[in-house]
């Protein structure tokens, strides 16, 4: 069972890189952050939040949030003027600039609010005026169904196999999907492992694999232009080699074929242009166990019940 848990510790980290690049994506869209700092011995200076409430009033609509997980942020520092009055200072961070500082000498602490808020109001009109943001694309006409097209993709990448042929395994994939719908993805894949020898009874045996994968996929979280997770069931025909190296009845090669079920996980993302980046885990169950054995030395392999693979490669946008 250890290729079962290796293709769910790969299930797991390939969630945790994906859910990380999509946090990374909403980050921009969404609201700045507001934090507030105010001397701690006045108690009638506004909150964080009575400042972003403030703030959605004058401009109409939610503008800012003081829990945003958001890389922009807005920082506003109060301080106390040495005779009378307070000092604002106000500052945009986090990948947009522009700063403010202002003087109330007779102001109490509660009575700047309002005034705060505006000031805010004003800086943030000046961001998106600078700095638009792309207008969305018209949307499509009542009734009218949006047209799609099908997205055809080539993929290459290494792997690192666990119990499908020997216990580790380097080994490469590559192949087409094609996405008809939304909702669905099909593939075919070539799956290599070579052989890799290991002492056995004085000579080597090693054993390779070469099989072809059909892929029957169903996003399940993510966007077309953004990185997303699809599950999938993956059947699988090939062929399954034996080779005896060093014994004393001759080098001997031998083949049976090789039938498996299985299931994977795929992610995959944008890099530039059509090139994206891809990452899975699949786990492979042979539905017939073959064992390879040299004469006068008895069974020198094994299969085990399921195996695990890691790959992870590039993929390349054909239309």
């Amino acid at each position: 069972m250890t290729g079962i848990k290796f293709f769910l510790l790969g299930g797991a980290l390939v969630v945790g890189l994906v859910v990380g690049a999509c946090d990374v994506a909403l980050a921009h869209e969404l609201h700045p952050g507001l934090t507030l700092s105010s001397p701690e011995d006045i108690r009638d200076c506004p909150t964080a939040t009575e400042l972003a409430s403030s703030v959605s009033r004058v401009l109409g609509h939610e503008a800012v949030d003081v829990g945003s997980k958001s890389p922009r942020a807005i920082d506003v520092t109060l301080r106390r003027l040495e005779q009378r009055g307070f000092e604002v200072e106000i500052r945009l961070v986090g990948g947009w600039t522009g700063a403010r500082r202002l003087a109330y000498p007779s102001a109490r602490c509660g009575e700047l609010t309002e005034s705060i808020a505006v000031v805010i109001a004003l800086m943030l009109d000046n961001e998106r005026a600078e700095h638009p943001m792309p207008a969305k694309a018209p949307a499509a006409a009542e009734g009218a169904s949006p047209s799609r097209p099908w997205h055809l993709d080539a993929h290459a990448s290494g792997a690192l196999a666990q119990g499908v042929t020997q216990r580790w395994s380097p080994g490469f994939v590559g192949g087409l999907r094609i996405e008809p719908a939304p909702f669905a993805r099909v593939g075919l894949a070539a799956l290599w492992l070579p052989s890799r020898s290991i002492t056995y009874a004085g000579g080597g045996v090693g054993v390779s694999l070469e099989a072809l994968l059909a892929e029957l996929c169903a996003p399940v979280f993510g966007r077309d232009d953004a990185a997303r997770v699809a599950l999938c069931a993956v059947p699988g025909v090939g062929r399954l080699g034996g080779h005896g190296r060093g014994f004393a009845v001759g080098n001997r090669d031998a083949y049976r074929p090789w039938y498996a079920l299985g299931a994977s996980i795929e992610a995959q993302g944008p890099i530039v242009g059509r090139l994206g980046w891809m990452l899975g885990a699949v786990a492979l169950a042979p539905l017939v166990r073959e064992e390879f054995s040299i004469d006068r030395a008895g069974v020198a392999y094994t299969p085990s019940l399921a195996g695990g693979a890691l790959h992870g490669g590039v993929s390349v946008s054909i239309f």
